[in-house]
Order: structure tokens, then sequence, then C-alpha cells
């Protein structure tokens, strides 16, 4: 039992602190040696044609305020072209856009999901960039042109933004996702510079037009589709940090909890769908980036975050070393601070930080539980709304 109690502490910190810092010293012995970056960039791809798609499902509350900010984008006008989404949307949405004549609506009345949404679109999308952007996050105004400078690089198929959270004077257990994102951009980064980041984030994503294809309407995680169609026609994944869209997040922990459990049941969709062996044999490095950065945190650690409990309380205490004597005991202070966390999650003056066990084992529970409901067959083609 000691030995299995020192094999998962040693797969979970691998996980979150040994790829991490591994892939940061990887990043920094190839950088001279990139192939990209003795190509010779594409000059002419001065400002290239730019379609910004918004899928937008009952966005109202936040679709005026997005639309505002991606007219004031710094790009030329007759090269930026915006389209809303607002496919069975009972909200007004749509009559909200006969105010903006510069965006294009596009608008149905039955409801199929963002999948479906982004798939009826495609078709009409001119030559050149695409960016997938969400209704709530609002960019930076120069995010376009610096999204648009990486596909000079011939070698580059797409482009990850940045996502920042809004915390500003929130406190508790949900502002902790700001602290984690800015854990996750500093991996990301590291990871585009050896070869590509595993997998964008919706709220910003730009591809070349040429690469995006039609995707089946039961995709649950849009984005991470097409990233992975992005690398397995042989193209990586840059990383802009200057491009960024900024979240606010002030819902419960409650609806917090129900997206990441959606999320896990994508991710364990994307596993049964990918023909993982072909792709690894084809993309080794992208795929072995992925294997380390998100397999590990899908398929292992939620499970042994899950039984190390149980593993510290039926190990026997006789003669223990003096060093797992330690780590038992740290053990036991992590899961009773997280559980803490839990019993004083209503109260938002506690700082930050103090919430991050909690975090941790709560995020991990919810991959398990969205694994289990993707099993059982749960649609989340078509989901609710946790805003």
């Amino acid at each position: 039992m000691a030995n299995l109690f020192y094999i998962s502490i040693g797969i979970i910190a691998y996980t979150y602190i040994g790829y991490p810092f591994l892939i940061f010293l990887v990043s920094k012995m190839v950088e001279p040696f990139r192939k990209w970056k003795v190509k010779k960039f594409d000059d002419s791809l001065d400002s290239p044609m730019v379609t910004i798609i918004i899928a937008a499902y009952n966005e109202l509350n936040y679709l005026e305020a997005k639309i505002k900010n991606t007219l004031s984008l710094e790009y030329p006008k007759e090269k930026k072209s915006i389209w809303v989404v607002t496919d069975g949307s009972t909200d007004g949405s749509e009559k909200l856009l006969a105010h903006y004549p510069e965006v294009q609506l596009f608008h149905q009345p039955d409801r199929h999901g963002k999948a479906a949404a982004i798939n009826r679109v495609l078709s009409a999308v001119l030559p050149g960039i695409v960016i997938f952007t969400d209704a709530n996050i609002l960019l930076n105004k120069d995010a376009l042109h610096h999204l648009v400078h990486h596909f000079k690089d011939p070698l580059v198929g797409a482009v990850a933004g940045e996502k920042k959270v809004s915390d500003g004077k929130e406190k508790g257990a949900v502002a902790v996702e700001g602290l984690y994102w800015r854990y996750e951009s500093i991996i990301r980064k590291s990871d585009a510079s050896v070869h590509s980041v595993t997998g964008a984030v919706g709220e910003l994503f730009a591809l070349r037009t040429a690469l995006v294809k039609p995707m089946p309407e039961s995709i649950i995680c849009d984005d991470l589709y097409m990233s992975l169609q992005v690398i397995d026609q042989g193209y990586r994944i840059a990383y802009e940090e200057k491009a960024y869209g900024v979240e606010a997040y002030s819902f419960s922990i409650s609806k917090e909890w129900k997206r990441k459990v959606r999320i896990a049941a994508g991710s364990i969709q994307m596993l049964k769908m990918v023909h993982w062996w072909s792709l690894l044999i084809k993309r080794p490095i992208p795929i072995l980036q992925f294997i380390n950065r998100k397999l590990l945190r899908w398929l292992v650690v939620p499970y042994l975050v899950v039984l190390m409990p149980l593993i510290v309380a039926f190990m026997d205490s006789d003669g223990i070393a003096l060093p797992l004597s330690g780590l038992l005991f740290w053990c036991f202070v992590f899961y009773g601070w997280a559980l803490l966390g839990g019993l004083l999650i209503q109260f938002k003056f506690v700082p930050r930080f103090f919430y991050l066990p909690f975090y941790f084992v709560w995020a991990n529970l919810a991959m398990i539980v969205g694994t289990w409901e993707f099993l059982n067959k749960k649609s989340y083609t078509v989901w609710e709304k946790v805003r």
C-alpha cells in the first residue's frame, strides 16, 4: 500500500508540476532549432480576410457589448467580417442585430447545438482566417493583428489566444478559476514553443479557413475537435498571449460545476472518436504533448485524487519511515483543507488561495462525473446555459 501511495503522489506531481517544468526546459532547449523559426515568412500576407464567428444562444445580456467590442477591434474594415449565429435563441437576440447592419446575422428557430450552428455557416466563409470567439468574451483592441501575424508562418494552421478571467473584487471558490488560467497560460506558452498548444479554447481561436471542416453535430467540445483537425493535417497551433479574451466569472459554484462536467464529457468523447495510434505515428510530437498534458488529467489523476484518502486510511502505520509519515500528514492536511473549503464555499470574504485544495479536488471530481455521464449516454449536444 505504501508503494501505491508513492506512485499516486508521483503521478499527480508529474502531471501538475513535473510536466510543466519539463516542457519549459525543452522549450528553451529547442528554441534555437525550431524549424518554423528558419522558414521564410510570407510577407505578402499583410492583412488577410478575417471572418469572426460568434455562436450565441440566448446571449442577449452580453451580445450588445460583444458586438460593440468586435466592431472596435483594430483591423481594416474591408478585411473584417462579423457573423453572429443565433440559432434557437428565444430572447430576441436576432432583433438586436437589426441595429447593426455591419454584422451579418444567421438565425433559424430550431436549435441543434453549437457544432451544428457553426457547420451551417462554414461553407460561406471567405478564404483567409476564421476566428471563433464566445459572446460573453471581450477582446483587446489589437487582438486580431496579433493573431494574424502568426499565419505568416506557413507551418501555423491555428492560433490560440489567451483566456483571462476578470476576478476584480470577486472572491470565493469560483474566483480561483482566474489563478488556474494564469497557470494554464504558462504551460500553453511552453507547449507552443516546442510544437503546439494541446487544444485551444473556444473563447478565442483563429484558424486558416482551408483547414476548417464540418464537425459531427454530436461534438461537445468543438474547440478541441478543431484543434486535433489542425494537428492531423500537419500544422502546428501557435499561442499568442497578446491576443486575449476577458470573461467575468460571476455565476455560482453549482453552475460552474455543470460546465466542468460537460467539458469532461466532451473530453472523453474525443478520446473515443480519435484514432490515437495512427495519429501518434503521423504526428508524434504534438500527440506526445497531448498525452502528457491531457490524458493523464482525464484518465488517471481524477481517480487517484479520489482514491488517495482510501489509500491513506488503509495503510498500516506500523514501521512507517519518517518521510512517508510526513507525506501522510500533509495528505491529511490537504484533504482536510479541501473539505473545509467546501464547507466555507459561500464566504466570499475568504481569500482565493484558501480554496485551492477544494478547487483541485472539486475539478477532478467533475472529470469523473462527466466521464460517467458520457459513458451512460447523456447528451450534451444541446446543453443548458450556465451563466
